[in-house]
C-alpha cells in the first residue's frame, strides 16, 4: 500500500509517495506533479528518505518545469473578462459579450451565459478544424497510412500523453490540449502517431521515418517539452 512520507532537506520539505515493489533499484520519478519512489520490500525507510534528500535539487527543478508546462493549458473554471489562455501557442485574451464565441485577432469573445461551456465547445471545434486537415496532409505522404483502410482520428482530453495509435484497430486518438500548442508542435504529434501505423514501436527505424516525413521534428519535440 502506498505510503506518504515527508523529508526535510536544505531546500525545504519534500513530500513523496513510497510504493513497495519487487524491484532491484530505487526508482524515483515525478508524475503529475507528484514525487513517487518505488523500492523493494526490504529497503529501509531511512535509505528511501536519503534517496529523496540527495535528489532534492533535481526534484524541485523537475516540479518547476512540470508546473511551467502545465501552465500552458490553463483554462479558468469561470472565465472572466481579461483572463488569458494559449491558442496555437499565442496568448489570447478572453472577453464576455452577448454574442456567440468568436476569435477576431488575439481576443476570444465568449457568451456571458455559461462561458466555460462555450470555451470548451469552441476549443473542441477548433481541434477538428485545425488538426484534421493536418491529418489529411500526412495521409497523402505515404500509402501505408491509408492501407488497408484510412485510420479513424478522434479527440479526447489526455493529461499524460499527446496522442496514441492502435495500428491493429487503425485508430489514432489525439489530445484536445494540442490546440494550446504552436502549429509546429501539433504537426510533430500528428506525424509521430501516423508513423506508428507503419512502425508500431519507438525503434531507430521509427524515428528515421518520422524525420523523413518531417525534417523539423526535433524542433517540434523541443516545443512539446516546453523548450
Amino acid at each position: 500500500m502506498p505510503q506518504l512520507r515527508r523529508v526535510c532537506t536544505p531546500l525545504g520539505e519534500i513530500s513523496y509517495t513510497l510504493t513497495r515493489k519487487k524491484v532491484k533499484n530505487l526508482n524515483l520519478r515525478i508524475t503529475g506533479g507528484e514525487v513517487r519512489l518505488s523500492a523493494g520490500p526490504r529497503v529501509p525507510l531511512a535509505r528511501c528518505d536519503q534517496m529523496v534528500a540527495e535528489r532534492a535539487g533535481w526534484i524541485q527543478s523537475s516540479l518547476a518545469r512540470q508546473q511551467s508546462r502545465e501552465s500552458r493549458f490553463f483554462l479558468p473554471n469561470c472565465p472572466a473578462e481579461g483572463d488569458v489562455i494559449l491558442f496555437l501557442g499565442e496568448p489570447v485574451a478572453l472577453h464576455l459579450w452577448d454574442g456567440a464565441a468568436a476569435l477576431p485577432g488575439d481576443s476570444l469573445f465568449l457568451p456571458s451565459e455559461n462561458p466555460r461551456k462555450a470555451l470548451d465547445d469552441f476549443l473542441a471545434a477548433q481541434c477538428r478544424a485545425v488538426i484534421l486537415p493536418l491529418c489529411r496532409e500526412v495521409e497523402a505522404l505515404s500509402p501505408a497510412f491509408l492501407a488497408p483502410t484510412p485510420p479513424v482520428v478522434s479527440f479526447r482530453r489526455m493529461t499524460s500523453r499527446w496522442g496514441s495509435c492502435s495500428p491493429q484497430k487503425r485508430r489514432i486518438t489525439l489530445s484536445t490540449r494540442l490546440i494550446h500548442l504552436p502549429l509546429l508542435a501539433i504537426q510533430g504529434v500528428v506525424i509521430h502517431e501516423y508513423a506508428h501505423l507503419a512502425v508500431p514501436n519507438h525503434s531507430a527505424r521509427f524515428y528515421d521515418l518520422v524525420r523523413q516525413l518531417m525534417p523539423t521534428y526535433p524542433a517540434a519535440a523541443a516545443l512539446l517539452k516546453g523548450g
